[in-house]
C-alpha cells in the first residue's frame, strides 16, 4: 500500500530530478560521459552545457519549467483548461525561453503576438513538431487522470471522472506547439504511462501490459488524421523494445536518444522497462547520452509515479535546488484535486 500523495510527489520530483541530473551532459555521447564520469549517479557541474554554463549543479531546465506550467494551470482551474495552460506557457516564456525547442519557442512567441492556441503551431519552417517537447511536460495530465480515477472509487466523491474529456484536451495542448501525429502519439503515450504508473503498486506493475498499451495507443494515433502525418512511427520503435536490452543496444536501436521524439521516447521507455523499480534506470538513461535532461525527466516521472517519492535517494532530493518548489506544487496539486482526502493505492482485487 502506498500513499497516493507520495506518488504525485514522486512523479513531479522525478521530472525535476531527472531533468537536473541529465542537465550537465545534455547532447553528450555515451562515450564522452563514460570517459568523464563513468555512471552518472549525482548532479554535475553545468559548465559544459551550452544553454546553461553558469548554472549551479542541481538546477533544472525547460523540462521542469514547462511541466510546472501545466501543474500551475491545473492547480488554478482544478482541471485541465487549455486557455490557462497557454497562459502559463506565456508566463514562463517571459521569464526565460533558454533551452526551449524551436517548435515550442516559436509557438509561444506566436501566442504573445496574438495568435490563438489553435493556430500557434502553424509554421512554414521544416521539421517543426517532431521533438519531445510535449511528452516531456505532459506528466501532470496523467497524474490528474489517475487522481480523478481514485476519487471516482469513493462513494462520496463529488468530482467527475472525465477521462475522455481530459484526453481530448491533450490534443489541444499538443496542437498548441506541435502539430504532428508523432508528437500527439508521444503525448498520449506519456500521459497514459504516468496514469498507469500512478494507478499500480510497484510489485504488480506489468511491463508486458505497459508496452502493449504504448504500441496500441501510438498505432491508433498514427492511423488518425488529427494532425500532420509523418513517415516515422513510434509504434515501430516500441515494437523493438525488449526487457533486457543493454545500454549499447538501446543506444543503437533508438537514435542515441536524440531530441527527436521518434528516438527519445522509446529510448526512455527501454531504460525504464529494464528495471522500473530501481533508480538505476535513471542513472543508466542519463549516462547513455543524447537528450539527457529530457530523457531523464521522462524516466524520472515514471519511476516516481510508480514507486512514490521514496525511490529517490537522499542525495538527489537534498541536492535538488528547487526541491521545495516542486514539493509545494505537488502538495497544492493534490490538495486542489482531493480536498486533502487521504488515498492509498492498494492491491487490485
Amino acid at each position: 500500500m502506498i500513499d497516493l500523495k507520495s506518488k504525485v510527489r514522486g512523479c513531479f520530483l522525478g521530472v525535476a530530478i531527472g531533468d537536473a541530473i541529465g542537465k550537465a551532459v545534455e547532447i553528450w555521447t555515451h562515450e564522452q560521459i563514460k570517459e568523464k564520469f563513468g555512471l552518472i549517479t549525482d548532479y554535475q557541474d553545468c559548465k559544459n552545457n551550452k544553454y546553461f554554463p553558469d548554472d549551479v549543479k542541481g538546477t533544472t531546465t525547460d523540462d521542469w519549467q514547462l511541466t510546472k506550467a501545466i501543474i500551475k494551470s491545473i492547480i488554478k482551474e482544478g482541471n485541465l483548461d487549455v486557455d490557462e495552460v497557454a497562459r502559463q506557457h506565456v508566463e514562463e516564456y517571459k521569464k526565460t525561453f533558454n533551452g526551449w525547442g524551436n517548435s515550442t519557442k516559436e509557438a509561444i512567441a506566436s501566442l504573445i503576438e496574438g495568435k490563438h492556441w489553435k493556430e500557434s503551431a502553424c509554421s512554414s519552417s521544416p521539421n517543426r513538431g517532431l521533438g519531445n517537447g510535449v511528452a516531456m511536460k505532459i506528466s501532470p495530465v496523467g497524474v490528474l487522470i489517475g487522481v480523478k480515477y481514485f476519487l471516482s472509487l469513493n462513494e462520496n466523491n463529488s468530482f467527475p471522472y472525465d477521462k475522455e474529456e481530459i484526453l481530448n484536451k491533450v490534443i489541444d495542448i499538443c496542437g498548441m506547439t506541435h502539430y504532428t501525429n508523432i508528437a500527439l502519439s508521444s503525448a498520449f503515450c506519456q500521459t497514459t504511462a504516468c496514469m498507469a504508473c500512478l494507478s499500480y503498486l510497484p510489485e504488480v506493475f506489468n511491463k508486458q501490459y505497459f508496452l502493449k498499451l504504448m504500441i496500441k495507443i501510438s498505432t491508433t494515433i498514427e492511423n488518425s488524421n488529427l494532425f500532420h502525418k509523418t513517415e516515422d512511427m513510434l509504434s515501430n520503435r516500441f515494437n523493438l523494445i525488449e526487457f533486457d536490452m543493454t545500454t549499447e543496444k538501446i543506444i543503437e536501436s533508438f537514435g542515441k536518444g536524440s531530441c527527436y521524439v521518434y528516438d527519445s521516447l522509446p529510448f526512455s521507455y527501454a531504460f525504464f522497462l529494464n528495471n522500473p523499480l530501481s533508480i538505476e534506470s535513471l542513472y543508466n538513461c542519463v549516462s547513455a547520452g543524447g537528450d539527457t535532461d529530457t530523457n531523464g525527466s521522462m524516466v524520472g516521472a515514471l519511476l516516481g509515479a510508480l514507486n512514490g517519492e521514496q525511490i529517490f535517494p537522499e542525495h538527489l532530493l537534498n541536492g535538488l535546488v528547487n526541491k521545495e518548489e516542486v514539493l509545494t506544487l505537488a502538495d497544492q496539486f493534490y490538495e486542489k484535486l482531493t480536498n486533502g482526502v487521504e488515498i492509498f493505492v492498494e492491491p487490485k482485487s
